[in-house]
């Protein structure tokens, strides 16, 4: 039944290769479930050592600073995840990685009260070194529907090549 229904239907989008398949799957789970894994050495950390005396007042202020936090942490995996659709060096891709897990880590321990200033800095420091990474990774020209694979003389694109006046 599929064969009739797609009879007569080419393909024009070009298969990628199965080894650039599997390094891609590789570079988007890893981060993911890294972040997972960093969340909970970051829960284990807190069980372990404790929540800081913190004013009762305060409490519903750094959940939801926590909360935040961690919408950031899910931002970044997406971004991340969205960006390995091109050629990523490894190195930025390890920074890009280290920066996603040391964030969702500090997010874990602010939610559960533990080392809270320690754990913003190390947030931000991490936040920071993505964000620099970010602006450095940004010297190419990226589309945000053009990537390796996608068909060139499809609909609605133009063509990087094609000169300003055709524009």
């Amino acid at each position: 039944m599929a064969r009739v229904i797609t009879a007569g239907v080419d393909d024009t989008r070009p298969k990628a290769p199965a080894e650039a398949r599997n390094t891609r799957w590789r570079a988007v789970v890893l981060p993911w479930s890294g972040a997972v894994l960093a969340g909970g050495a970051g829960w284990f950390t807190a069980t372990t050592i404790g929540p800081t005396a913190i004013d009762p007042e305060l409490s519903l202020l750094i959940r939801g600073m926590a909360g935040i936090k961690a919408m950031m942490v899910l931002a970044l995996l997406a971004a991340l995840t969205w960006r390995t659709r091109w050629p990523l060096p490894p190195p930025l891709w390890s920074a890009y990685t280290l920066g996603a897990w040391g964030m969702a880590f500090a997010t874990v321990l602010i939610w559960h009260y533990t080392f809270i200033a320690a754990a913003a800095v190390f947030f931000h420091a991490a936040e920071l070194l993505v964000l620099v990474l970010a602006w450095q990774d940004g010297r190419q020209r990226f589309g945000l529907f053009d990537y390796a694979g996608r068909v060139q003389g499809a609909p609605g694109l133009r063509s990087r090549s094609a000169p300003s006046s055709a524009r």
